[in-house]
Order: C-alpha cells, then sequence, then structure tokens
C-alpha cells in the first residue's frame, strides 16, 4: 500500500519500509518489523505511543556520573542494578518492574521488556524527549469511522 505522496504504509497507514519496520518521514527506522508484526502492524500500545507528552526523565533512576558524564549504576546486596534510591534499573539505567518492563516514577508501564532493545534501551520513535504520531504516519484521507482509506 503506498499514501498520497507514494511512500509505503502499511493496513493503518503507518510509514514502513520494504522490510515492514516503522520508519519516520526521514526514512530513519523507528520500530523494527518483529515488533509491527506482533501487534499486527499497530504501534503496540506503549502508553505514550499516543502523542501524549513524553519525558525521559519520568523513566530515569537517579545516578550519580563519572568524569565523562556516563551514570554511575549501584548494586543492592542481592547485585541487582539499582540507582541511588535503591530502585530497580537496567544497564541503560531505566526504572523497571519485576518483568523488566521500563516503568515511570509511579510504577506505570511505560514500555513492555519486548519493546526494548537487546541492550535494554528504549525504542528510538521520538527524538527522545517529545513523540509527535505525524512524524510516523502516511498521507491519506480517512473515512467517516476514522479509519485511513489507503
Amino acid at each position: 500500500m503506498i499514501d498520497k505522496l507514494g511512500r509505503r504504509v502499511n493496513q493503518h497507514g503507518y510509514l514502513v519500509d520494504m522490510y515492514g519496520n516503522l520508519t519516520d518521514k526521514r526514512l530513519r527506522t523507528k520500530l523494527h518489523k518483529h515488533i509491527m508484526e506482533q501487534n499486527n502492524g499497530e504501534i503496540p500500545q506503549l502508553f505514550t505511543y499516543k502523542g501524549k507528552k513524553f519525558d525521559l526523565l519520568d523513566v530515569m533512576g537517579n545516578f550519580d556520573k563519572d568524569r565523562k558524564g556516563n551514570i554511575i549504576i549501584r548494586k543492592d546486596a542481592k547485585g541487582k542494578m539499582v540507582d541511588k534510591k535503591g530502585r530497580p534499573v537496567n544497564a541503560k539505567g531505566y526504572l523497571i518492574d519485576v518483568d523488566g518492563n521500563v516503568i515511570n516514577t509511579e510504577g506505570k508501564v511505560m514500555f513492555e521488556n519486548f519493546t526494548l532493545t537487546k541492550d535494554g534501551e528504549i525504542p528510538k520513535l521520538f527524538p527522545f524527549l517529545k513523540f509527535n504520531i505525524d512524524e510516523v504516519k502516511g498521507d491519506y484521507e480517512m473515512d467517516p469511522l476514522g479509519n485511513p482509506m489507503l
């Protein structure tokens, strides 16, 4: 399927490359095909992906930094990674729950574990602090029910 500008889109109107990876309007990969396939081509319900403001500070632990500016992750008595407040974190410094999901400071799941990269990084869907759904949507008309007409 293609949008009005001749760009490849999936059945939901999201821009995709020839492999099925979600891309932005500059053709940069934002979500890999396997994540899109797990959700029938839809962006996974990752809470803030529906256009709400996302602040990186909501999911980052509290850390000291070394001279180069890298975070210093502590370990608790059991050898688990924690921040300065003793909260569980992953190798990238994101707050996590017992299942490895990235959570915010209130404990709400923000990014499910399966969407993280192998080293625990959150998806690079947006330029870190904010996300605009229009950056990954094709150009198309909507039907009366709000579905893309492709």
